[in-house]
C-alpha cells in the first residue's frame, strides 16, 4: 500500500524536496513554485523558496544556503499565490 499515491507520485512534475518547503505536490493542484510568493528568481526557470530559509532560521540555522529548484516543481503546503505573476501564451513567465 502507497500511502502517497494520491500526493507525489501522482504530479506531473517533482522535484527532490531538499530545498523546497515541503513535500511538492501537496499544494493547490496545477500551481507550481514559480507563481508562489515565496520563490525567488535566481535565472531563468529556477529560484530559491523563501519559506525555506524562513523554516531554516526558526530552526536556529542563522544563515541557511537555498540551492536553486526548479519554477516548475509542483506547489507545496505552503504555497501562496502571487498575485503579479503572469505567463505569456507561449509559457514564459512574465515579470510583473
Amino acid at each position: 500500500m502507497n500511502l502517497f499515491s494520491n500526493t507525489i507520485a501522482s504530479v506531473s512534475h517533482t522535484a527532490k524536496y531538499e530545498y523546497t518547503a515541503h513535500f511538492p505536490g501537496t499544494g493547490p493542484a496545477g500551481q507550481s513554485c514559480s507563481s508562489c510568493l515565496m520563490f525567488k528568481d535566481v535565472k531563468e526557470g529556477t529560484g530559491t523558496c523563501k519559506k525555506w530559509v524562513q523554516l531554516m532560521r526558526s530552526q536556529g540555522l542563522k544563515k541557511p544556503k537555498a540551492k536553486a529548484i526548479s519554477g516548475k516543481t509542483s506547489s507545496c503546503r505552503y504555497y501562496e499565490k502571487n498575485e503579479n505573476y503572469k505567463v505569456s501564451k507561449l509559457g514564459v513567465p512574465i515579470n510583473g
